[in-house]
């Protein structure tokens, strides 16, 4: 079993293409007292995401909760987010709280990132997005695991592509 949790609308990061439509005034989800995560069997895996999952107040614990129960935890999050905390990451990971790590590309140009999250093990992935990266981008990833993800045309999303020269 494999599936993605929203645990926050909450983000600062204001993404023009942003399908969950996370905003400073979103709010973040009760994780802790979740039901479904009891009937969970061990060796499912959970790709957390938001908003800014980073920010949520009760990550640590929920990670711990799902490590308890034999949950394999991944976690996607934006560059910018990813860059503001990569020592948070980085622990998650020593502790083996989380598994994987998606990152959503928004600057490609910031080479000493590429660099920096090699700390961060095997299993990092650069997320973009079908439409939206280009050769630049393209260039910076070339050695990376990278997942190209459809784009989703709706909320912030609609009108970011009526504008967006990538789409034609």
């Amino acid at each position: 079993l494999n599936f993605d949790i929203c645990i926050t609308k909450y983000c600062d990061g204001n993404c023009a293409y942003c399908h969950e439509g996370a905003t400073k005034n979103g709010k973040h989800g009760d994780i802790l007292n979740l039901k479904f995560i009891d009937s969970l069997v061990p060796g499912t895996e959970m790709a957390i995401g938001g908003g800014n999952a980073l920010d949520h107040p009760d990550l640590e614990k929920f990670l711990i909760k799902l490590k308890d129960k034999g949950i394999v935890a991944n976690i996607t999050v934006n560059q910018q987010h990813a860059e503001k905390n990569l020592d948070k990451l980085k622990y998650f990971v020593d502790n083996n709280l989380i598994h994987g790590i998606g990152i959503s590309l928004t600057n490609s140009t910031n080479l000493k990132f590429f660099k920096d999250i090699e700390q961060l093990g095997n299993n990092v992935v650069i997320h973009v997005i079908a439409g939206i990266f280009n050769i630049t981008d393209l260039r910076a990833i070339c050695n990376k695991k990278v997942l190209i993800l459809g784009y989703k045309d709706f909320r912030r999303g609609k009108s970011f592509k009526k504008i967006n020269i990538f789409f034609g």
